[in-house]
């Protein structure tokens, strides 16, 4: 049931209070009284595909569900808004916690494999470009296209061995390419895994119906999204295996002669490119490395995906 208010303080539970903070649109004075109503955006997101009014009232009612509420801190025009949220918890023994196992990160292909094409579909800039920095370091020939008409261009002359394809996009949305694809015999070669952020189980099921192979849920999670792959192509992935946070074999890479043993040159671009937030340029230092040591390129890799940017600079220094 949806609580009509935040719960009163119980008695033994602790109260923890969260921040978040953007740096968009702000919100007008005059939409400040609907902020909490649903299916309603504010006028400064008005006329944007994403979103449906929905985030704001979903997220306080959980909050008070915790026993909290959501509140707006601040906002202004072109600045940015805050909210705070808290919620009432008890505090757990640290013998209550059950340890999960982390899965293995896929750190690249197997040798003797096809050269693989993947074809991500997406209108929205960061979900290719999140996507595109997943795959291509594994060892995958990625394209990318912002609509299903483009898609269809690309998959014609380029003949990609799967598509990961979202499903709402203007000019034409991923069902209709989809069926474009299978309505000719060399699409039923092509493997097509559906890109959607709300998904249950009758319309995954319905989804596949469609023509698709499979279906991932957004945001991306890479373990499920390796194992589709994996599941439809039959890849064979090369896994790390970790002790903890930092493992043996990889301090064993990242050893200071090995480090020593990169092109002085090489090692200073990944440091400032690391020190302005360069990602293009991240990317670029290690796509250089790894043409020399596939395995320290690899090992850096692991550390910059885990945002370990500290360890990085140290190890060049």
């Amino acid at each position: 049931p949806i609580s009509p208010s935040p719960s009163p303080p119980i008695p033994g539970f602790l109260r923890l209070h969260f921040e978040v903070e953007d740096t968009g649109y702000g919100i007008c004075n005059e939409d400040l009284d609907q902020l909490f109503e649903a299916f309603v955006q504010s006028k400064t997101r008005r006329g944007f595909q994403e979103g449906t009014g929905l985030g704001l009232p979903i997220s306080r009612e959980f909050a008070r569900l915790m026993g909290g509420d959501l509140k707006l801190l601040r906002t202004a025009a072109d600045w940015g808004t805050t909210f705070a949220f808290e919620i009432q918890a008890t505090q757990a023994e640290a013998t209550q916690v059950e340890p999960k196992i982390p899965p293995q990160r896929v750190v690249g292909l197997e040798s003797e494999q096809p050269m693989y094409r993947l074809l991500v579909v997406d209108d929205s800039w960061e979900n290719r470009q999140l996507l595109l920095k997943l795959l291509q370091p594994v060892g995958f020939n990625v394209r990318d296209a912002i609509h299903g008409l483009e898609a269809l261009s690309v998959w014609e002359s380029w003949q990609p061995h799967l598509i990961l394809m979202d499903l709402r996009m203007p000019v034409m949305d991923g069902y209709e390419a989809t069926q474009r694809i299978r309505s000719q015999l060399k699409g039923e070669a092509t493997a097509i895994i559906a890109l959607t952020a709300h998904i249950f189980r009758e319309e995954k099921a319905a989804i596949v119906a469609a023509g698709f192979d499979d279906v991932a849920s957004k945001p991306f999670r890479d373990v499920e999204l390796f194992a589709a792959i994996a599941k439809h192509l039959g890849v064979r992935f090369v896994y790390e295996e970790l002790e903890g946070n930092e493992s043996k074999a990889l301090d064993h890479l990242l050893a200071p002669e090995a480090i020593a043993s990169l092109p002085k040159e090489w090692l200073s671009r990944l440091e400032q490119a690391i020190l302005y937030g360069d990602l293009e340029g991240i990317e670029e230092a290690i796509a250089r490395i790894r043409t020399q040591e596939e395995a320290i390129a690899s090992a850096l890799q692991f550390y910059l995906n885990n945002f370990d940017y500290p360890k990085v600079l140290t190890l060049i220094s």
